[in-house]
């Protein structure tokens, strides 16, 4: 798949983003518990682990849309009291799980959206143009209501709104889930294609085997606490763990 050429930063590998002492709380419970981890440049970090484990919820931190504690460091950059826009403008976006389209709006409209934070809006109109020309069953559809659209459409275009702020970082919270398995390997195309253009991504997978295959680094939870981190070929050689994680004996 030919994705939308991105302008990204120098693929030097320095940490982008940096979570130290994270903790995230929903009223007075504690769901998340002073973890850390951190995601460098040009590289995909996965967040694995069970349902409940808290990976939704440290994403979520990152983009400052529950309450949390600790350090969050992006660009070196102390964000941990800032407001979501704030975040936005300084270059985080997230494709959320379930998708979330604005069912109402076309899909046109969905991806102009994306791009508000953005001032060239010529360029910004012209790269929504490049993105439907690049899922040519968007292009059909660029006037339909996205609420109308099937799972993996809906994936898609998530993913090309939250592209269309040009972000730094991509958040990805379960862009598999609930797809066909036609759908789930064209994501994951996706994802290899960004990454391959060196958009640093923050993935959270239920699917820890093809996760795996995309990140350079992973970080499992389990009852909101990091219990083991590695390589993709640390992680698979963990017998149990890998077992854990998909629910077939290793």
């Amino acid at each position: 798949m030919t994705v939308v050429p991105l302008v990204l930063l120098s693929l030097q590998k320095t940490n982008m983003l940096e979570v130290k002492n994270l903790s995230v709380f929903y009223g007075r419970i504690k769901v998340v518990h002073s973890i850390d981890f951190s995601v460098k440049k040009g590289s995909c970090v996965a967040l694995l682990g069970p349902n409940g484990a808290g990976k939704t919820s440290t994403i979520s931190s990152i983009l400052g849309t529950v309450s949390s504690s600790g350090s969050i460091r992006f660009l070196d950059k102390d964000i941990s009291k800032m407001h979501t826009e704030e975040r936005v403008k300084l270059g985080i976006s997230i494709a959320p799980e379930g998708r979330r389209v604005f069912s109402n709006l076309s899909v046109f409209e969905n991806l102009f959206i994306g791009s508000a934070i953005r001032e060239d809006r010529k360029a910004a109109d012209e790269e929504i143009n490049a993105w439907l020309k690049t899922f040519p069953i968007l292009d059909e559809r660029r006037d339909q209501a996205a609420g109308t659209l099937s799972g993996g459409e809906q994936q898609m275009l998530t993913i090309a709104r939250a592209l269309m702020s040009r972000p730094k970082i991509l958040l990805l919270d379960e862009p598999s889930l609930g797809l066909a398995p036609r759908i789930t390997r064209q994501v994951f195309e996706l994802i290899q294609d960004l990454k391959a253009q060196g958009m640093t991504i923050l993935l959270v997978e239920q699917n820890a085997t093809e996760a795996l295959k995309l990140a350079d680094f992973s970080f499992i939870l389990n009852s909101g606490n990091v219990i083991a981190s590695g390589s993709s070929e640390e992680i698979l050689n963990k017998g149990d763990l890998m077992s854990s994680l998909t629910g077939v004996e290793a």
